[in-house]
């Protein structure tokens, strides 16, 4: 099975479902606050295993949000070019 396929049979099985997909992604930003605020109070190395798991529970917010936004190719690409529209006005500004 492809991961693409994979990925499509998940969305099917449980992760259509808004709700389901926004308690999980207000978990996740809870988990990846807490964790580079408990990171950075002990002043640990950004090369650290333990920012390492900080990257890994990011990665699991993006996937969260890939199944919440599924179906919003159109919402995705006004915002891409507003956010590119901003960092360019931001770099003229300099």
């Amino acid at each position: 099975m492809t991961i693409k396929n994979t990925l499509n049979k998940l969305y099917k099985d449980a992760w259509h479902s808004k709700y389901l997909c926004r308690m999980t992604i207000l978990d996740h930003i809870r988990e990846c606050l807490e964790r580079d605020n408990y990171l950075k109070a002990r002043g640990i190395s950004k090369e650290s295993k333990e920012y390492r798991l900080l990257d890994q529970e990011m990665m699991d917010l993006k996937i969260a949000l890939d199944f919440y936004f599924k179906k919003e190719e159109k919402m995705y690409l006004e915002r891409i070019n507003k956010y590119v529209k901003n960092t360019k006005k931001d770099d003229y500004e300099k």
